[in-house]
């Protein structure tokens, strides 16, 4: 059993570093510009893309969010089925289109419901705000 934050130790991590500078390369990012995706230290990321760092759990999570079309990918390799896309240039079929697009429209109403629910707290604390104004001008 693998420890709490760490992937097992069968994981491969040379091969890993080297599907990771792949993905980097036909981004055109640096490698500043991807440790700053990631949230680490540019240091930390090239030692990781050179096969030189285990990868901890928090990399692995920030790799996620940031490219999930191609974390099965970076993780094991060329293999195939939705979100498993061999390369960054290969063509996303129907199927991923379709629930990218879903998943765009969900965060976007998200957002929106977020702001309005924000909107109303505001407006509720100044409410009681001022309802307790009248409360303490009214008792004197």
């Amino acid at each position: 059993m693998a420890h709490k934050g760490r992937i097992p130790r069968s994981f491969n991590k040379r091969k890993f570093g080297e599907r990771l500078k792949k993905l980097r390369k036909s981004l055109n990012h640096t490698q500043v510009e991807m440790a700053e995706n990631l949230h680490v230290q540019q240091g930390y990321y090239s030692q990781i893309e050179n096969g030189k760092f285990e990868v901890g759990a928090q990399f692995l999570f920030q790799l996620y969010l940031q490219f999930q079309p191609y974390y099965r990918y970076l993780l094991f390799g060329p293999v195939s089925g939705i979100g498993s896309r061999a390369h960054p240039s290969d063509e996303k079929t129907n199927e991923q289109e379709s629930a990218i697009t879903q998943l765009q429209e969900q965060i976007a109403e998200y957002r929106e419901d977020t702001h309005r629910l924000e909107s109303l707290i505001s407006r509720i604390q100044s409410l009681l705000g001022e309802g307790l104004t009248l409360i303490k001008e009214h008792s004197k």
